[in-house]
Order: C-alpha cells, then structure tokens, then sequence
C-alpha cells in the first residue's frame, strides 16, 4: 500500500481510503511525505516506531522540519537497507554539518529549504527593500521591521 501521510492525524491517504497507520498495525507504507508543524506533539513523529510501518525498500519524504524526523533512527534505516532511500530538504541541524552520514549515501537526495524562494517572492523582497532604502534616506521609519529598532533608536 502506498500512502502519504498529512497533518496531525496520523492517517495516511490512497485515493478515497483512510487509514491509521499508529492503530492498524498491518498497514505498511511505501512512501511517508511529512508536512507538519514542528513542536512536542511531532517532535521524531518519523522514528522507529513509524519507520517500522513501512515496507522494506520504502522512502520517506521531509519537505516540512528537521526536527520531525529522528535522524538517527532514518540513518539505521537505511544503513539497514530496511529503507530504499529519502528525500530531504530539511534537518536536525540547519545547515547540516558536512559530516552528517545522511550525505554519504547514493539514495539520500538532500536539497536546502527554499520555502518560498519564487521569482515572484524575490521580486517582493527586492521591491520591499528599495522601498525601505528611500524612506531611511527621507528620514522616515522602515516598514516591516521585525526587531522593533527603527530610526529613532540609532540617534
């Protein structure tokens, strides 16, 4: 069975059935893509237990937090072959020290976190940023400061 699990649910998706992967052990997953939020509820929510769930030669996708997914229990997993590869675009640790294993196996493709990097939100960000540049030549305030320090604080 292949299945993509989503949200906070623990459910896995495969056209218009639902599953629980925790509750029906019997459920064996040929892909895992992870999207969710990072905090105590998912913190390794991908670990041995859920690893366990899934087929021999499955692959597990991360394109949410690095922290979601126990790394060291993904290393085992695939030193084991019991997992046929990962993708990944986050980590435990960003960036990613250059002595992580997960960069010495051929069936890890690892990418950086680009959330958000479009033309479009580039554009934006230039645009936002030219616009600053003028107003604190004219004397004015910035917009969108998120550190609270304006022009007032440097005088």
């Amino acid at each position: 069975m292949t299945g993509v699990a989503g949200g906070r649910s623990d459910g896995c998706q495969q056209g218009r059935r639902t599953c629980r992967s925790r509750t029906r052990k019997s459920v064996r997953l040929d892909l895992v893509c992870v999207q969710v939020p990072v905090d105590q509820e998912t913190r390794a929510l991908i670990g041995a237990e859920a690893l366990g769930h899934m087929h021999r030669g499955a692959i597990v996708v991360n394109a949410a937090h690095g922290p979601v997914v126990d790394e060291k229990t993904l290393i085992d997993a695939l030193e084991s072959g019991h997992l046929g590869g990962a993708a990944l675009d986050v980590f435990e640790i960003e960036p990613t020290p250059v002595d992580n294993p997960l960069r010495g196996f051929e069936n890890v493709f690892m990418s950086p976190h680009l959330h958000g990097a479009t033309l479009e939100a580039e554009e934006l960000v230039l645009s936002i940023v030219g616009d600053n540049l003028n107003r604190i030549l004219d004397g004015e305030e910035p917009l969108n400061t998120v550190n609270g320090v304006g022009l007032a604080a440097r005088r």
